[in-house]
């Protein structure tokens, strides 16, 4: 189910329920999807938890373990255009969007998670005020072989990615967060995202 932005005035209006939003993010090869993925396999009660699809404009192939759905660009412009994102942001030549049915989820009790964007974060804060922030980091080492072992960009692609990786700090405003270190076996990352999603 898509909900039409209107203005975001109907937004706002959801945006203090019962729902929680969890707001994912931190450098390529973090490992933010295998995380969103161990949530979804080892949660206790996940019939209480909407696990986002992203909508981007990077073709997905197969065996990614990602949450995402490709757009074509014309696609992602005319759905933007329509007010069908509650959230959407441009990384490294693609686009992201999130749709307008995480407001329903959250209006109806549910808890929501994002894979969401570090430099779209100010402003999703702005809009949803109370998210609570996950910052997974990892060693630049492990990033580096992560990002080579996906095939996913070239080599200049990865030194761009690298630099973003070590010139982001979270905001000294953001009062609701935790950091996760996923540098170890994923199980060790896994289970204390775990209890961030359940206290």
């Amino acid at each position: 189910m898509k909900l039409k932005n209107k203005k975001n005035q109907d937004n706002e209006v959801s945006l203090v329920n019962q729902g929680k939003l969890f707001y994912l993010m931190g450098a390529s090869g973090a490992g933010k999807d295998s995380l969103i993925n161990y949530a979804r396999q080892h949660l206790n009660d996940p019939a209480r938890f909407k696990f986002v699809r992203r909508q981007i404009t990077r073709p997905t192939k197969p065996g990614d373990n990602n949450n995402d759905d490709y757009l074509s660009p014309a696609e992602f412009e005319r759905q933007n255009a329509a007010g069908d994102f509650a959230m959407s942001w441009e990384r490294h030549g693609t686009r992201y969007g999130i749709t307008n049915e995480i407001n329903f989820w959250l209006k109806a009790g549910l808890h929501v998670i994002i894979n969401g964007s570090r430099h779209h974060y100010p402003t999703a804060r702005k809009t949803y005020p109370d998210l609570y922030a996950i910052w997974i980091t990892a060693n630049p080492e492990i990033l580096w072989q992560r990002l080579q072992k996906r095939k996913r960009e070239t080599p200049d692609k990865i030194k761009e990615r690298m630099a973003s990786a070590t010139s982001f700090t979270l905001p000294n405003s953001s009062s609701k967060y935790s950091i996760i270190e996923n540098n170890g076996p994923l199980i060790e990352a896994g289970e204390q995202f775990l209890r961030i999603l359940s206290p």
